[in-house]
């Protein structure tokens, strides 16, 4: 498995953080709760065949105003993956959102 310091998710300034050290945490727009191993496993399978093909920017310059989100993985190393978009997104963006809400629910038993 590879390992992951954090996962940092933000769209139009509310937050998704993921955070893998001694006690793994989830941090919801401000919430945060305690997260097991298999619930980082099972999240982290999902996100990387999400993100697979993603190129590393998407914008749009059409709009003045509009949605601006990134997502940003950081190693025990230091080094990242980030990918961000103003007005634009991956073929499958949805995906990530439905895998975020999804393990939100989970973790928070909603």
């Amino acid at each position: 498995m590879i390992e992951v310091k954090s996962i940092v998710f933000t769209r139009n300034n509310k937050s998704f953080i993921i955070n893998i050290n001694e006690k793994a945490s989830l941090n919801y727009n401000g919430l945060i709760t305690t997260i097991n191993e298999k619930q980082i496993i099972k999240y982290l399978s999902s996100l990387y065949r999400i993100i697979g093909s993603w190129e590393h920017k998407y914008i749009n310059n059409n709009y003045v105003d509009g949605d601006n989100w990134s997502l940003v993985i950081t190693y025990p190393d230091g080094s990242k993956d980030e990918y961000s978009g103003r007005n634009s997104y991956p073929y499958n963006f949805e995906s990530l959102e439905d895998l975020n809400h999804n393990f939100v629910d989970e973790v928070l038993n909603v």
